[in-house]
């Protein structure tokens, strides 16, 4: 990139996602007052120079204030610290969130291949959803949880699938078995619950 494409911080607005209305605003605007209490999955969608009016790609805003998936879990990983001082809880709750959600898409999407006996398809499958369970680790951790299934047999059950031809219809019951384990209402819900509602500083008082 040349220095010609480069838009200072001062040039540049986002657009952030609301759930009332969606508004351009400057990005250090942003950055300086972040999503307000509850509203923890507000978050810049686009950018652009306010200059031209041209877009530019979301990466110029740094990682921290982005506040998408990727952002919250490097911050509850400690890798990158967290601009708006929330709690740490809220934090792992929001985190939580976002995998559970991962998690019951890719369940969605593996009884969709197990259906259609998809060998490539569910061996994909399995290897993310596997990877996702991991991460999640992190913030049950956080949160004081337990974990609503036995990782280890999870893995091992993965592993078996994804290393030899599939038996479907022993595939298909484990899948099942998955499914209701990730949409009943359970301590991990109650978590992801507690990620959408809670204070985001110390000392303010839960919306719910």
């Amino acid at each position: 990139m040349s220095r010609s494409d480069v838009v200072a911080i001062d040039e540049i607005e986002v657009y952030i996602n609301h759930p009332y209305l969606d508004i351009w605003m400057p990005l250090r605007q942003w950055m300086g007052r972040g999503p307000l209490r509850s509203r923890a999955f507000i978050r810049p969608i686009a950018a652009r120079s306010s200059l031209t009016q041209h877009a530019i790609p979301l990466t110029v805003v740094p990682l921290e204030y982005r506040n998408d998936a990727e952002s919250i879990s490097a911050i509850l990983e400690g890798t990158i610290p967290d601009p708006w001082h929330r709690l740490r809880r809220a934090v792992a709750g929001m985190c939580l969130h976002w995998l559970t959600s991962a998690m019951q898409e890719c369940h969605s999407d593996l009884e969709h291949a197990v259906k259609e006996r998809d060998a490539g398809r569910v061996d994909q499958l399995l290897r993310t959803a596997s990877a996702t369970f991991v991460k999640a680790v992190i913030p049950l951790r956080e949160l004081n949880l337990p974990l609503a299934v036995d990782m280890g047999k999870l893995t091992r059950q993965w592993q078996a699938f994804a290393d030899e031809s599939p038996d479907w219809e022993i595939l298909g019951q484990v899948v099942s078995e998955q499914h209701a384990l990730l949409h009943r209402r359970s301590a991990t819900r109650r978590a992801v619950e507690y990620g959408l509602h809670s204070p985001q500083r110390a000392g303010e008082s839960p919306i719910l």
